[in-house]
């Protein structure tokens, strides 16, 4: 008696008439010679969780129901890859479908997308995504910037190479976003700052790091601080005039370098 044979899943949509001893090989055979969805079938012909390894038994009638369903019950996981069975050895887990989908066609396929630009500006850039080489003619070719997307609202004038690098902006200066000491373990630091960058400045202070007077030659000034920023500010001190601080009762018209009387040894005297 013969044995069951399976179609390629995908038969009339790639006038493909192959068949294999599985309904599993049927399916890897399709992901992986024709370009459809990263999903595999079932004999019904309804897609499958791709999480049906782990126990889930839920199947769609489109492969929109499985984008739908894994972020919604599988969040926390990575997906993986459909053509990870023995044969195929494939171990490879991604953080979401396209993910998946370029890692099928760069990876198994070894087909990636040329920079249309190749004739034009000589450009030999390749991409395992359409959406990449979108990005990339944008910010490359066309040298488009992605504004933040709380312009107007936060009169802010940052842009960005990526939409994604937009959002991240966002969220980590206009929306309240907190960046923890990089030393927080280490030195017991529960200090928090709206950025990044703020965060990696403060935490110079826990290594030890000073930083000297810009002008500590010219002026013989030995004063050190953790921020480079707080050392430029403290430098204007030694060129900039400051009204005497008793202008008003006294009005004294003398300027001094410190708008701290007494607080410098090259501030010039005023007499009240």
């Amino acid at each position: 008696m013969d044995r069951q044979k399976y179609a390629c899943t995908y038969p009339a949509e790639n006038n493909c008439d192959e068949v294999f001893d599985t309904q599993e090989l049927a399916s890897e055979h399709a992901i992986l010679a024709h370009a459809v969805v990263p999903f595999h079938k079932g004999e019904d012909g309804r897609f499958k969780c791709p999480f049906v390894s782990s126990g889930c038994q839920f199947t769609g009638t489109e492969a929109a129901d499985i984008r739908e369903h894994v972020p919604s019950q599988h969040s926390e996981a990575k997906i993986p890859c459909p053509l990870s069975r023995k044969h195929l050895g494939c171990r490879c887990k991604l953080g979401d479908v396209e993910n998946i989908h370029a890692h099928i066609w760069s990876v198994h396929k070894k087909t990636r997308i040329p920079c249309p630009y190749l004739g034009i500006d000589g450009c030999d850039s390749t991409f395992a995504r359409g959406d990449w080489v979108s990005i990339h003619i944008k910010t490359v070719h066309k040298q488009k910037r992605y504004p933040c997307p709380a312009a107007e609202k936060e009169k802010c004038d940052a842009t960005f190479t990526s939409p994604q690098q937009s959002q991240v902006h966002m969220k980590a200066e206009h929306q309240g976003r907190k960046w923890p000491c990089p030393f927080r373990e280490e030195y017991e630091c529960f200090k928090e700052f709206p950025s990044q960058k703020q965060a990696y400045e403060h935490g110079e202070c826990h290594k030890g790091i000073r930083n000297p007077c810009p002008l500590k030659d010219e002026f013989n000034c030995l004063r050190e601080f953790s921020k480079a920023s707080r050392a430029r500010e403290h430098a204007e001190s030694h060129t900039k005039k400051f009204p005497c601080p008793r202008l008003e009762d006294l009005k004294c018209l003398k300027r001094v370098r410190d708008g701290r009387v007494g607080s410098s040894p090259w501030q010039d005297s005023c007499i009240y």
